[in-house]
């Protein structure tokens, strides 16, 4: 996943955000894991109406996103 890909409504509101944990991959109807386009550190751009958040005990907030809710990484950040 390189670039950024735009919305055609003007509802789509873009937020970034760093990668901090993620997971092996998409796994798909036979059992085979497709490694993720992402890794801990990238930035990328995500769409706020596809998250879900989560806080800590610390107060720090987080988001789970699933990887096909992504629109784009930036690129050497």
């Amino acid at each position: 996943m390189t670039g950024v890909q735009t919305c055609a409504l003007p509802i789509c509101q873009l937020s970034k955000g760093t990668i901090v944990a993620a997971g092996d991959g998409n796994r798909d109807i036979y059992g085979n894991i497709h490694p993720l386009a992402v890794t801990v550190g990238d930035l990328v751009y995500f769409n706020d109406s596809h998250l879900t958040e989560i806080t800590d005990d610390d107060n720090n907030k987080y988001y789970f996103i699933s990887s096909t809710n992504l629109y784009g990484k930036v690129e050497n950040a």
